[in-house]
């Protein structure tokens, strides 16, 4: 299917896409013109039907105006686009590969190669489960996989984030459930994101002298992200071990850090292993903590060039 200049493949509520090809036989959708952005590319919203499915295809020279993707499933609140992939390559576009808006079900996602886009896609961040090495994300002008947030929750469900070869970029997120991250991942913040554990999440982030897990800002400046805030989360499962905190503190001016501990109920962690570097205030801060709520065990810990210090008390 080849289209024309700013055309769009619109699927709305009463409809439905099904394009499966074969390995041999793929199902091509892409642009009279090769160039990145010549069409606005396939276009799913609030389509609920399990037909939409999408299995060894090719879509490319998307991302035009408002189709920002050459992929992309628009959900509302009470009308989810619901979508499946297997087997697809999304490249050449003027934008994202792939869209995924919150809301989306995702009944599939396996295989997806997607690679000469200015990025390789954005995704909710309760579906970053589904993303895994069995896809390629490279190739792009900026390999970040773009993880949307805010909302609260924005993690509700038990899940594993995987090391998909490329760093993962953050808007500010609620963890409201159980969260491993594998060893191996990068998670990058944009300016004053902060990554709020709450009393009903934990944060299990176990990596390997080899295979660290870094949490960074965007920018390299300290202060750039507000850091790693644990937020009543009394959890045993509050394992940072192997892993690099840096460029936070962006919070209110000493009561901020790369780690922030809020401790007027109980709040659990262990650290050991890892580096904590560059804040704009503290390295670790506790705060209110003068009931003795905050249960915090560190060893082996390098703490460097934090302004206001390595830790309130």
């Amino acid at each position: 299917m080849i289209f024309t200049s700013g055309a769009q493949f619109f699927i709305s509520t009463q409809g439905s896409l099904k394009a499966i090809g074969t390995a041999q036989e793929s199902i091509t959708f892409t642009a009279e013109s090769p160039t990145p952005g010549y069409w606005q590319g396939i276009q799913y919203q609030n389509s609920n039907s399990l037909n939409n499915v999408l299995e060894h295809v090719l879509v490319e020279y998307g991302g035009a105006n408002n189709g920002n993707a050459n992929i992309h499933a628009r959900s509302g609140t009470s009308s989810p686009t619901r979508i499946s992939l297997k087997n697809v390559i999304t490249r050449n576009s003027n934008n994202y590969g792939f869209g995924m808006d919150q809301g989306t079900i995702i009944e599939a996602f396996d295989n997806i190669t997607s690679t000469a886009n200015v990025r390789p896609g954005y995704i909710w961040a309760n579906d970053v489960h589904l993303l895994t090495s069995s896809s390629d994300f490279t190739g792009n002008s900026e390999d970040l996989m773009y993880v949307d947030g805010i909302s609260v929750p924005t993690v509700s469900t038990a899940q594993t984030w995987h090391d998909i070869g490329i760093p993962y970029l953050l808007e500010s997120q609620a963890i409201r459930a159980p969260l491993t991250i594998e060893a191996g991942v990068e998670l990058q913040f944009v300016s004053r994101a902060e990554f709020r554990v709450w009393d009903d999440g934990s944060l299990k982030a176990v990596g390997a002298p080899s295979q660290p897990i870094t949490f960074t800002g965007e920018q390299k400046t300290p202060g750039y992200w507000d850091g790693i805030v644990y937020f009543f989360s009394n959890s045993v499962d509050n394992i940072l071990d192997n892993t690099v905190v840096e460029y936070g503190g962006g919070g209110n001016p000493g009561t901020s850090g790369n780690i922030v501990m809020s401790c007027i109920a109980s709040a659990r962690l262990s650290i050991s292993d890892s580096t904590i570097a560059n804040s704009l205030d503290w390295g670790i801060y506790r705060d209110r903590d003068t009931a003795g709520g905050c249960n915090l065990s560190t060893t082996n810990i390098t703490f460097n060039n934090n302004a206001a210090g390595n830790q309130n008390q």
